[in-house]
């Protein structure tokens, strides 16, 4: 099971995911992603420090968002990767789509 917070601080919006990203979450995160970008979101910061477990799908829902952020002018990050996620992200090659930071304080200092 997952947990999905969001924040928005002028013009950063935090995605906060923790928990075990596995099929039954599916819809929710992609969802949540969608919500997110309908409402405007254009440098994200998606904070996995409490993540212990991510699919393919999530991977894949990750991408789509990043790209159509990206075709709107906007950013994505990841934050806070536990060694498995990064191992993941890293594999599929998201990690050299996005920008990845230790933490959120410091994905924030870059890009606030």
């Amino acid at each position: 099971m997952i947990s999905l917070k969001d924040r928005s601080t002028g013009n950063l919006t935090l995605l906060e995911v923790s928990g075990s990203l596995q099929s039954r979450d599916n819809r929710l995160f992609a969802a949540k992603l969608e919500q997110m970008q309908a409402g405007g979101a254009q440098k994200v910061i998606v904070s996995t420090s409490g993540l212990e477990y991510i699919n393919s799908q999530a991977i894949a829902d990750l991408m789509v968002f990043y790209h159509r952020l990206h075709e709107s002018g906007g950013e994505l990050a990841l934050a806070g990767l536990q060694p498995i996620v990064d191992k993941v992200v890293r594999a599929v090659g998201l990690g050299e789509l996005v920008t990845i930071f230790a933490t959120v304080e410091e994905a924030q200092e870059a890009w606030g």
